[in-house]
């Protein structure tokens, strides 16, 4: 059975320059870890279109392609 793909897009107007937010949004690790999230496994296998990432959530497999 294929499975929905969802696509998200927020869009915010803020008073800082992007080089002031950048160091703030971009530390993803520090993100996760202050908010909760689980620890993320990397799929060692190699992906043609990027690296396959997975997490565990209430005990369901969260997995995702990042793309270079």
């Amino acid at each position: 059975m294929a499975q929905r793909e969802f696509h998200y897009r927020w869009e915010y107007d803020l008073e800082s320059s992007p080089e002031d937010l950048w160091p703030l949004v971009a530390d993803t690790n520090r993100f996760n870890r202050d908010t909760g999230v689980p620890a993320v496994e990397v799929d060692k296998q190699p992906a043609s279109n990027g690296r396959r990432l997975r997490l565990f959530l209430m005990g369901l497999a969260v997995e995702w392609v990042e793309q270079p």
